[in-house]
């Protein structure tokens, strides 16, 4: 756990540096009239590439960790609510990482271009789709958890009364 707050932050910064830097180079585009203030970025350097993979590398590194961990987990405790928690997290991280990559191949290859960054709005729509997916499946497995050990605990009361009653009417 130290290792990965360890290496988040030192990502953190490491891309704040990097984001200080591309917004010094930053210029606007003209505007076509004098009285419209120019509001088209036209970045000066592409190191928004590095950043994008510094992003790849971290959620790669978090799919492995999950992946690692919910083989192995899988294996000792098996409930519902494990199970759903390490699928619908392999889940998020693989499809993360699949946006990530796409924003470094969309960054690398459309430099400048008016629409290089419209991959980053459907990253940014993903997260929240995908964490609330998480969080609901977690609630409803830990419903259906609830529920079947009160039918067990119950089934089970009755074998008990039943056994009783069984060896109560015996001669």
């Amino acid at each position: 756990m130290v290792y990965i707050c360890l290496i988040q932050v030192a990502a953190i910064a490491i891309k704040a540096y990097m984001v200080v830097e591309a917004l010094k180079s930053v210029t606007f585009t003209p505007s076509p009239r004098p009285s419209i203030a120019a509001c088209v970025p036209a970045l000066g350097t592409n190191i928004n590439i590095f950043t994008y993979c510094i992003d790849v590398a971290l959620e790669f590194q978090l799919l492995c960790l999950s992946l690692y961990k919910g083989f192995f987990q899988w294996k000792c405790n098996s409930t519902p609510l494990i199970r759903t928690l390490h699928r619908d997290g392999f889940i998020y991280f693989a499809v993360l990482l699949c946006i990530s990559l796409t924003n470094t191949i969309v960054s690398a290859r459309m430099f400048n271009a008016p629409y290089s960054a419209i991959v980053i709005v459907h990253q940014r729509v993903f997260h929240s789709i995908l964490a609330s997916r998480v969080i609901i499946n977690l609630r409803k497995a830990a419903l259906e958890e609830r529920f079947s050990t009160i039918s067990t605990a119950i089934f089970r009361d009755r074998e008990v009364q039943d056994r009783d009653d069984d060896s109560n009417n015996i001669p």
